[in-house]
């Protein structure tokens, strides 16, 4: 049983949305016709809401098994980790104390076997794994025994995968005609294969700030959808599965430059991207975006990720700003680790980390933490 004080909390939380009324940490307003909640400070103050204790550490590569290309991380309800490696097709295994079990799948067409997988997502007992250049979406047991497959028409790179019982979401883009707009939609797929698009969000490429939308989205067990309102402030919506607005939230935020490392790493990236292709790319916005990755822990809390990302800056002792805010928009919690990365999830109350790979030893690791909250 929580202690009276955050019994008290959550139930004068509940009581300010509904009335319409303000604390000192928030306040509930209508901005474009949504109920909006302007978070000013988190709830939870001087105390760990949430700690992260280290589990266990898997090495990429070993005698045993190798993962040269890790492009995404799934975890079942047992807590057996399943890893997608691109370049060899394959995904590997590891038992909930963090063990190697085997290896699945392998470069092919055949029903056990996959051709480049790009994201690999569980539910309902079963895997889903789709596939970066064919539009295919395999769907395993948990063994690699090959139930069905779906193929989706037209073709479209998926970004983000995520299954219910009665039907899946994709995230895909689509180029138009503006040579740097592209089009993203967030789909849902039924199980007989009608497909629906839930809403679309338009992506200028051209800006180098903006924010990643494989990342910038996911959707709670409900199937309430969180995605940011726009890169240049931090307002995330809540959409229901239809699409349709719910809310907004965000709360006050103090942006800070890129650092020097992250544009000196930008600038030999464009200077190598231009040497291979003879095009420019454009020069790195002055700020990052306000939110880099939004994902949801078992409680339904968003976690979001701001700011300056270690990726940008090669600092691997670099610490994320983290916040947690409940599924009602209201912040919770703030702090800093350098334990996140963007192929970062959240299942069964634990948080999985892919570090980056370690440009001096070309080492790669995925951590795993348990999540323990403040009752």
């Amino acid at each position: 049983m929580p202690p009276p004080k955050y019994k008290f909390i959550n139930i004068l939380i509940l009581l300010l949305l509904f009335c319409g009324k303000q604390s000192d940490s928030f306040i509930v307003t209508e901005r474009n016709g949504l109920k909006h909640v302007q978070n000013y400070r988190p709830v939870y103050q001087g105390i760990d809401y949430i700690t992260l204790e280290p589990e266990y550490s898997i090495e990429t590569i070993t005698d045993d098994y190798s993962i040269y290309k890790l492009r995404d991380i799934e975890a079942d309800a047992e807590g057996n980790l399943y890893v997608l490696d691109f370049s060899e097709s394959t995904v590997t295994v590891f038992d909930q104390e963090g063990f190697y079990i085997k290896t699945l799948g392998g470069h092919g067409q055949g029903p056990r076997e996959l051709e480049y997988p790009h994201k690999i997502s569980y539910g309902e007992g079963q895997l889903y794994i789709s596939e970066a250049y064919s539009g295919i979406i395999k769907i395993w047991n948990t063994d690699g025994e090959y139930q069905k497959q779906i193929r989706i028409k037209p073709y479209r790179y998926i970004l983000y995968l995520k299954p219910f019982s009665e039907c899946f979401y994709i995230y895909f883009e689509k180029p138009t005609d503006k040579s740097n707009i592209d089009v993203h939609f967030l789909q849902r797929i039924s199980i007989d294969s009608t497909n629906k698009a839930v809403f679309k969000y338009d992506y200028d490429n051209s800006r180098q700030n903006n924010i990643t939308p494989e990342y910038s989205v996911d959707i709670s067990k409900d199937q309430n959808i969180y995605f940011p309102e726009d890169p240049d402030s931090y307002i995330i919506i809540q959409y229901n599965r239809k699409g349709e607005k719910q809310f907004s939230f965000g709360r006050k935020y103090d942006r800070a430059q890129f650092s020097d490392e992250a544009k000196e790493i930008f600038n030999s990236h464009a200077q190598n991207y231009q040497r291979h292709t003879g095009r420019e790319l454009p020069e790195l916005e002055k700020y990052p975006p306000f939110i880099r990755k939004i994902f949801l822990d078992s409680r339904e809390n968003i976690w979001v990720v701001t700011g300056e990302f270690n990726l940008d800056n090669g600092n691997y002792r670099f610490q994320n700003t983290l916040d947690i805010f409940s599924n009602k928009g209201i912040w919770l919690y703030t702090f800093k680790t350098r334990n996140i990365s963007y192929k970062s999830i959240i299942r069964n109350d634990r948080l999985y980390t892919p570090t980056n790979i370690d440009n001096r030893t070309a080492r790669q690791y995925i951590n795993a933490f348990k999540i323990s909250y403040q009752k």
